[in-house]
C-alpha cells in the first residue's frame, strides 16, 4: 500500500489535475468521461508500476511464508482455496476492497493537509509581499508606528490598564 500510494500520488502531483479537470468540464464531459479520458492516461504508467509491483512483493511474500511454514493472507488463501474455493475468492475481494478504502482515504487525508500547508504559505506569500510592497515604495517598516493592540499582553500588568 505505501509503495503504490506513494507512486500514485506522485503521477497525480505531477499533473495539472486542477486545470485539467476545469477544462474538461468546460467543454461538456462528465466526472466518469473526465477520469477515464484524462486522468487514467496521465496516470496509466504510474498504476502499471504499482500493480507489478504489488505482484512481486506479494509473489515474493507468499514464496518466502510458504517455504517457512508461515500463516500469513496469502498462504491461507492459497490453503483456503484448496478447500474452499467461493470463500478464497471472497476473502480476496474483501482485502482488495480494503486495500483500496485505505488508499483512498490516505489520499483524501494527503490532499487535505496539503491544502492546509498551501493555504499557511500562501498567507505568508501574501505578508511578504506587503512588506516588499512598501519597501519598494520607500517606506521602512522599521520606522511604522506599532499600534499598542498589536501584541496582546498580560491582562494584569499596568500596560493592559493604559489601552483602557
Amino acid at each position: 500500500l505505501p509503495f503504490t500510494y506513494r507512486s500514485i500520488n506522485a503521477a497525480l502531483t505531477a499533473i495539472p489535475l486542477r486545470t485539467y479537470y476545469e477544462a474538461s468540464f468546460s467543454l461538456g464531459a462528465g466526472t466518469w468521461k473526465t477520469l477515464m479520458k484524462i486522468v487514467l492516461p496521465n496516470i496509466r504508467g504510474s498504476i502499471i508500476f504499482s500493480a507489478f509491483f504489488t505482484f512481486a512483493l506479494s509473489l515474493g511474500e507468499y514464496t518466502v511464508a510458504a517455504t517457512m511454514s508461515y500463516q500469513t493472507l496469502p498462504v491461507y488463501m492459497a490453503t483456503l482455496a484448496n478447500s474452499d474455493f467461493r470463500a478464497s475468492v471472497a476473502l480476496s475481494l474483501l482485502s482488495n476492497i480494503i486495500t483500496w478504502a485505505l488508499l483512498a482515504f490516505a489520499m483524501y487525508y494527503s490532499d487535505r493537509r496539503a491544502k492546509k500547508s498551501s493555504n499557511k504559505t500562501k498567507s505568508v506569500k501574501k505578508e511578504s509581499a506587503k512588506g516588499q510592497e512598501l519597501e519598494n515604495a520607500g517606506i521602512d517598516l522599521k520606522q511604522l508606528p506599532v499600534s499598542p493592540l498589536a501584541h496582546a499582553p498580560h491582562e494584569n500588568t499596568k500596560e493592559t490598564n493604559a489601552h483602557v
